[in-house]
């Protein structure tokens, strides 16, 4: 650069994209790289491409007789290391970045989360916190109307609205499927809950528009007296338990009281598999009386716990059998019991009467449920006439197709 040209150069250098500036005769002016940080104004022979942001790349060219060969080869080795170090320091960021990101949604994942805990539970802030455990109401509609890839943008779209929705001192983190957790300032969580209680928003793929309505089932702890991370999952997911266990939509406070509920209800399904082996279900018959004449035309098959001396009743076990899903073995259980009783009744030569054995919807998830069920009645040898399946309530249930196929098959059974 002559003279002339300095004052030019530091108004392009401030316009450009990118510029290479060359000099291996003086010094750089120092008012050249004006708001680019740049500490190496009065070093020789030097080559930059400076970039929009203020990163300089430097790479050295000491030509001339005031350097000697072990000065250039010690320059070089010295400019190697640096850029070693500095693209190793980049990739172990971009991989902690990836570490602590979903990559399906763009937000913090769990570990994330937990590290962002332990940094509020260190500071002594963690009781001016919130935790809130929600998940999508209703999201499987969003999957029918359109396909997985577009769920997944949709899913983006959505966890970024709802981040924007927290102040930069807040965060949000994905833990799979569309279950999320927040942890926002106490002062924050009433309006944060209204806000994604009704969240309105639209979606166009290849000429299908649709506006959608996601609401979610949540579950929010205060987080007073949290000393360990962990327990900030433990608290907003057993709140989350019991809204689901409310219904769909419901939103519930974290108590000590629900704590226990739920500690109770865990203790059940872990003695299920040693109470099944034990026989400790029984069945119990309740008659169907034809009022004309008084006479036994019919029974069903109602299940009773027999633990520690005591009757549990089916209202203790039965809805939560059916959200984790041991409710499948339960009722197979029940009709080997019904066909292994109504056996011995004709092996005495004693009249039986059919019996209705109920089975719960889950089963309708099940391939081979018609064939399970004609399977076992002919194993014992009974007439099929005899058993009558009745499929349980479920409120929440909406696949009609798959129950009416499955109905359509055990009458032609």
């Amino acid at each position: 650069l002559e003279d002339d040209e300095v004052d030019r150069a530091e108004v392009e250098v401030q316009q450009c994209t990118e510029l290479t500036v060359t000099n291996r005769s003086r010094a750089y002016p120092e008012r050249l790289f004006k708001g680019f940080g740049s500490s190496v104004c009065g070093f020789e022979g030097i080559e930059m491409k400076i970039r929009t942001g203020g990163t300089v790349f430097i790479k050295d060219y000491p030509y001339g007789p005031g350097y000697s060969e072990e000065e250039i080869q010690t320059h070089r080795f010295i400019f190697r290391e640096i850029f070693i170090q500095y693209n190793r320091t980049l990739a172990q960021c971009m991989l902690e970045k990836i570490m602590n990101t979903d990559i399906n949604t763009g937000v913090a994942n769990q570990n994330s989360l937990m590290y962002y805990a332990v940094n509020l539970i260190k500071n002594g802030r963690i009781g001016d916190y919130t935790g809130i455990f929600f998940n999508i109401h209703n999201f499987k509609y969003v999957n029918k109307v359109f396909d997985y890839s577009q769920g997944d943008v949709i899913l983006r779209n959505y966890a970024h609205m709802v981040k924007s929705y927290l102040d930069s001192d807040e965060e949000i983190a994905r833990l799979g499927g569309d279950n999320f957790v927040v942890i926002c300032r106490n002062e924050n969580a009433s309006d944060f809950i209204s806000k994604i209680k009704d969240v309105h928003m639209s979606h166009e793929f290849r000429s299908v528009k649709r506006e959608l309505q996601l609401g979610v089932t949540a579950g929010i702890a205060c987080l007073e007296g949290v000393d360990k991370p962990r327990e900030v999952m433990a608290r907003t997911s057993i709140a989350y338990q019991a809204a689901r266990k409310t219904g769909a939509g419901s939103i519930v406070v974290y108590t000590k009281e629900i704590q226990k509920q739920l500690m109770d209800d865990q203790e059940i399904l872990a003695a299920f598999p040693q109470a099944l082996a034990a026989g400790e279900f029984v069945v119990y018959y309740q008659p169907k009386v034809r009022i004309a004449d008084k006479s036994i035309y019919g029974a069903e098959a109602l299940v009773r716990w027999l633990r520690d001396g005591q009757v549990v009743t089916p209202a203790r076990f039965i809805p939560q059998f059916e959200r984790e899903g041991s409710v499948c073995r339960l009722d197979y259980y029940m009709l080997e019991q019904v066909c292994g009783f109504l056996k011995s009744r004709l092996d005495k030569g004693l009249k039986i009467v059919p019996v209705s054995v109920n089975f719960s919807r889950r089963h309708l998830e099940e391939g081979d449920l018609v064939e399970r069920i004609t399977g076992t009645i002919d194993r014992f040898g009974i007439d099929r006439s005899y058993i009558e399946i009745e499929l349980t309530e479920s409120e929440d249930y909406q696949n009609y197709e798959i129950m009416s196929s499955v109905i359509g098959r055990l009458k032609e059974r």
